[in-house]
């Protein structure tokens, strides 16, 4: 697996436009209803995420998600279809990273915590993974709901 993920952000690195054309086609002919961006591993640049939000306004029919540790690129105008998810174990100094101009209140994107029993910046009103990306599709919504969401670790 740890090849292929390499593999994947090599053939990003030499030719970002053909490896996006490759994703993008990918999700015209099977049309999903909800893509992951990235199992394991990041957002390389912001040219990556630009062509993230690219490929979410060109298919509106298809829900993204992505998680990150990448704190530092803009999101902002990001389409309602591509929900990005700031990653934060425990012991990380967590940057609210707004996804507009004018942050409100809901104007951050929402956050992940890893609960390892130490943690214990978690909100109250954060939603609890139950494990399933497959049969709950909630993290796809976080951002428009206004929560973060929780996971044990594993």
């Amino acid at each position: 697996m740890r090849r292929a993920w390499g593999e994947n952000l090599a053939e990003y690195v030499m030719n970002p436009k053909s490896y996006m054309t490759q994703v993008l086609n990918h999700v015209w002919r099977y049309r999903p209803e909800r893509f992951r961006w990235h199992v394991a591993g990041d957002i390389p640049n912001q040219e990556y995420l630009d062509y993230m939000r690219m490929i979410a306004r060109l298919e509106k029919g298809t829900r993204f998600l992505c998680f990150t540790k990448r704190y530092e690129y803009a999101y902002t105008d990001l389409p309602d279809n591509l929900s990005i998810v700031i990653s934060a174990w425990p012991g990380y100094s967590i940057v609210h990273v707004p996804y507009t101009a004018r942050p409100r209140r809901s104007g951050f994107l929402p956050i992940a915590w890893c609960q390892d029993g130490t943690e214990t910046r978690i909100p109250l009103g954060a939603y609890e993974c139950p494990g399933s990306c497959a049969e709950c599709g909630v993290c796809w919504e976080l951002r428009k709901q206004g929560r973060d969401v929780w996971f044990h670790k594993h």
